[in-house]
This record gives structure tokens, C-alpha cells and sequence, in this order.
């Protein structure tokens, strides 16, 4: 994406590495950016992994729903509109003067880089088991089985729809 900010704000880039620069000058992940009103930021594509993150201090000012101001597009809620960004659409940021809900207080830092992950090919993962799990739809062996494989995730899965594939261990 290409995004204009019309006030200053103070940004982070995580997830996967992509190109990002501030109106022509590469900035860094990790690390808290300062960005005045006016200028474009600018991302490339993903260099390794699938989703590359933007932190926005103190927020941004959309609807909650369920607890989070993210969006489910699938279901059209929450975020803006219930559906992923589009050309054109503006985003107003929270701030101290236009919310009721707690705001940042320290100076930003950057993460030591001891904490940044390192993104690989294969990935060990914590799983939790949802309602499905059950008895009812499982038999016990099946969910031993379905926890104890190897699987490979698409990257379309979410949260809300998971497309894998058991992997074959020949």
C-alpha cells in the first residue's frame, strides 16, 4: 500500500520484511517512526512470510466490536466498515483529545533485536482447541492425531477459515 498521513502519528512496521520507505527515505522495521502530516509511506511486497504489520500509536479510531477494533471482512464488522481498505478511504487515528480510551504515555522504543522473530519455513505453533474439538465431532484418537501432524497452511488461512494440507511424511 501507499498511505498519506494528514497528521502526525507515530508508526511501527512488524511481521514480514517488505521495501518501506517515507517519501523516498527506507525506514526500518521494529522501530518506532515518527511521521509528520503530509507524508507517504510506502510498502513493497512481502520478502519472506505473508503478512507485514503497521502499529499505530494509540490506535486507530474504528467501531469496536466483540472486544477489538479489528476487522472481520468475511463477516463484514468491525475495523472501517466491516471491509478491507479500499483507494480513497481515510482513517482517523486516536489521539488524547477524541477518546475515552487509555493512550499511550511513555516515549516509543524500539524492540531489541533479541525479540524480533525469524521467519522460516517451518514453524512450531500453538494450538488451541475451538468447539469443533468436541466429542461430538471427533472421536479422542482422531483430535491425537490431528495435534500430533505436521500440517502446511495456506496463506489465505485465518482465524476464521484454516485451509492446510496434512503434510506426507514419505
Amino acid at each position: 500500500p501507499t498511505l498519506k498521513f494528514h497528521s502526525d502519528a507515530v508508526i511501527a512496521l512488524t511481521g514480514a520484511k517488505t521495501s518501506a520507505d517515507l517519501d523516498g527515505q527506507a525506514v526500518e522495521f521494529w522501530q518506532p517512526i515518527h511521521v509528520k502530516a503530509g507524508q507517504i509511506l510506502t510498502l513493497g511486497q512481502t520478502e519472506d512470510g505473508c503478512r507485514s504489520y503497521m502499529a499505530v500509536r494509540n490506535g486507530l479510531d474504528v467501531p469496536e466490536y466483540l472486544g477489538s477494533r479489528s476487522t472481520f471482512s468475511l463477516g463484514h464488522f468491525g475495523g472501517h466498515a466491516g471491509r478491507t481498505l479500499k483507494a480513497g478511504d481515510l482513517l482517523k487515528m486516536v489521539s488524547e483529545s477524541n477518546t475515552d480510551m487509555p493512550v499511550a504515555i511513555q516515549e516509543p522504543q524500539g524492540l531489541d533485536e533479541t525479540f524480533i522473530p525469524s521467519y522460516s519455513r517451518h514453524w512450531k505453533i500453538g494450538v488451541l482447541s475451538g468447539p469443533h474439538g468436541a466429542p461430538d465431532f471427533f472421536k479422542e484418537d482422531y483430535i491425537q492425531e490431528f495435534f500430533a501432524s505436521e500440517w502446511k497452511v495456506h496463506f489465505n488461512s485465518n482465524r476464521f477459515f484454516l485451509v492446510c494440507d496434512k503434510m506426507n511424511p514419505n
